[in-house]
């Protein structure tokens, strides 16, 4: 594990909406079902979510990159609707 990363950092899940300042957690079982879904929609609860989520996108690391095609693809998409 990452340097000051611990296993209760990576749950729950995060969304985090950053226009609107909300965000959404959960959770899942061993058989993908989710559990414990919840909206957050305090300043004090999106802020200590987003610190969470900060903390492992700083210990990420990119494994697969998306490609310049699949980008293009989804731009002309979102353009076409």
């Amino acid at each position: 594990m990452a340097d000051g990363i611990t296993p209760d950092d990576l749950r729950p899940s995060i969304v985090l909406f950053e226009t609107q300042k909300f965000a959404f957690t959960h959770d899942r079982a061993d058989n993908a079902a989710m559990l414990q879904a919840s909206e957050w929609i305090s300043k004090k609860e999106f802020e200590r979510l987003q610190q969470q989520y900060q903390k492992l996108e700083i210990a990420s690391e990119v494994i697969f990159k998306r490609s310049e095609r699949i980008d293009n693809i989804l731009k002309s998409s979102l353009d076409a609707s």
